[in-house]
């Protein structure tokens, strides 16, 4: 029996799925739980030609635009995120997600792997920044989320349609 952060990882991981050959889509996928309102999910999305919005970003601007802001206490509200979010600010942004995260008062991330190629190895770096990442241990989703984090990592070189036909579930 999955525990009640890894049903939401299984159903953002399920969106991703049902979202995977779109053309604009990327290889992570964040949810959001109010505890009031069904979740909204959203991936990482093509901005420009080689910008990409993160999919913490899409989806924290996804559950603002619908409810017009947070309905729940912040503390309250958990981000489920195949892969953990960005420490680093990117080319594509002007914050890291982990910062937008905190500046929002959203501080309950579930993940489905670490974001290894920030040189993260446990949650200390997300402690340090003043959120709380807590990462699944089961082993099916630690699997396949490590599965997209190599992906993620390794296939910048290829094409995204690329990547994704490649790509067994």
């Amino acid at each position: 029996m999955h525990s009640n952060n890894d049903q939401r990882l299984a159903q953002v991981v399920d969106f991703l799925k049902s979202q995977w050959l779109m053309h604009d889509t990327g290889v992570v996928a964040a949810g959001i739980w109010d505890g009031l309102n069904p979740p909204l999910f959203a991936t990482a999305t093509k901005h420009s030609s080689k910008n990409w919005l993160h999919a913490e970003f899409n989806v924290v601007a996804k559950y603002i635009h619908y409810h017009g802001g947070f309905l729940m206490p912040k503390e309250e509200i958990q981000i489920v995120t195949t892969l953990s979010p960005c420490t680093r600010r990117t080319v594509e942004s002007r914050s890291s997600c982990s910062s937008i995260l905190k500046n929002l008062g959203l501080v309950n991330i579930y993940s489905g792997v670490l974001d290894t190629s920030l040189g993260i190895e446990d949650n200390s770096s997300y402690r340090d920044i003043g959120i709380n990442v807590e990462v699944t241990s089961d082993n099916y989703f630690k699997y396949v989320c490590k599965k997209l984090m190599r992906v993620f990592q390794e296939k910048r070189d290829l094409s995204l349609l690329e990547i994704k036909e490649g790509f067994v579930w």
